[in-house]
C-alpha cells in the first residue's frame, strides 16, 4: 500500500495522538506526524471583515474573546473637481491608507465662466471611513495529522526516524534466534536501518540483534541466519521464501525475485 496520510481530533492533544497511533494497521508504520492544532487558546491575525474571519477558523473553533483593536472612524473631505471621477482622484493623496471613500456627493454646483473666465468648478463631499480592527482568541479542538507506509516501503524508501514496530512473519516461516534459540512469531524493526544497511533488526523475545538485508533497488528486505555448512540461511519477510547462500549478490537471489509475489 502506498504512503497515504491519516488524521486524528479528540478533546486533548494526547488523546489525539493515540487515536493517531491507532490508525497504523499491522505491518505499517507512522513515518511522521503533525501537530495542526494543539488545543491551546490563539490569536488570530488583526482583520477587518468579522464573518470572514469567522469562517477562516478551523471547524469546531470556539471564539473565547473579541478584541477591538482601533474603531470605525469616519471623516469629510470638500474638492473641487470637474465630476465624481476628478474628486476620487484628488482625494486619493488625502486618503490614509486604511481608509475607503464610502460615499461622494455634490455639495455646490460650479460655473463654467465666458471663454473660461469666472469658471468656477464642481464642490464635492467625499465621505472616507476607516474600518474597525479587531482579532479573535479562539480555540479549537486538537488536531493531529500523520503519513503512514509499510515497514517494507518505510526502510527501502529511506524513511527512517525514531519510530519501532513489531513485524509479523509470513505465515509458514519457521526462524528461530541465534541467542535465546526462540521461535520468532515477529521481528522487532526501527528507523534507523536504511537502504543497503545490514543488521538493525531485533528479537523481541531477548532483544538480541537479528541480521536484516535492505535491496532498496528491489524493495526487499532479508532476514538472515546463520546456516553452518550451507552458509547463510536467507528468508524474504514479504512471501516467507528461504533458501541458503554462502555470500549475497543480486546475481545470487535472482530466482528469487522471479518467483517472489511481491517483487
Amino acid at each position: 500500500m502506498p504512503e497515504r496520510t491519516v488524521t486524528a481530533t479528540a478533546d486533548t492533544l494526547e488523546l489525539a495522538l493515540q487515536q493517531l497511533s491507532a490508525l497504523v494497521p499491522p505491518g505499517h508504520v507512522l513515518i511522521s506526524q503533525r501537530i495542526v492544532s494543539d488545543g491551546k487558546p490563539q490569536e488570530s491575525s488583526v482583520v477587518t471583515d468579522f464573518e470572514r474571519l469567522r469562517n477562516a477558523l478551523p471547524r469546531d473553533s470556539k471564539i473565547i474573546e473579541r478584541r477591538v483593536l482601533s474603531d470605525a472612524e469616519e471623516r469629510c473631505i470638500v474638492v473641487s473637481a470637474r465630476d465624481e471621477a476628478q474628486a476620487r482622484v484628488k482625494v486619493g493623496s488625502s486618503r490614509r491608507p486604511d481608509e475607503a471613500i464610502v460615499g461622494i456627493g455634490l455639495v455646490a454646483k460650479g460655473k463654467l465662466g465666458f471663454l473660461g473666465i469666472g469658471r468656477i468648478a464642481n464642490q464635492y463631499e467625499v465621505r472616507l471611513c476607516r474600518l474597525a480592527k479587531f482579532s479573535v482568541i479562539y480555540q479549537a479542538r486538537p488536531h493531529v495529522s500523520g503519513t503512514i507506509a509499510s515497514v517494507v516501503d518505510a526502510i527501502c524508501g529511506g524513511k527512517g526516524g525514531s519510530w519501532k514496530v513489531d513485524y509479523g512473519l509470513p505465515e509458514g516461516v519457521s526462524l528461530s534466534c541465534e541467542h535465546c534459540h526462540e521461535a520468532l512469531p515477529h521481528i522487532v524493526v526501527g528507523g534507523s536501518i536504511h537502504s543497503g544497511a545490514y543488521g538493525g533488526a531485533l528479537c523481541p523475545m531477548c532483544g538480541a540483534s537479528i541480521r536484516l538485508n535492505v535491496d532498496n533497488r528491489n524493495r526487499h528486505l532479508w532476514l538472515s541466519t546463520a546456516g553452518g555448512e550451507n552458509g547463510n540461511h536467507w528468508t524474504c519477510i514479504r512471501c516467507g521464501d528461504s533458501w541458503y547462500e554462502n555470500l549475497y549478490t543480486d546475481s545470487c537471489t535472482s530466482p528469487h525475485y522471479e518467483k517472489c509475489p511481491s517483487g
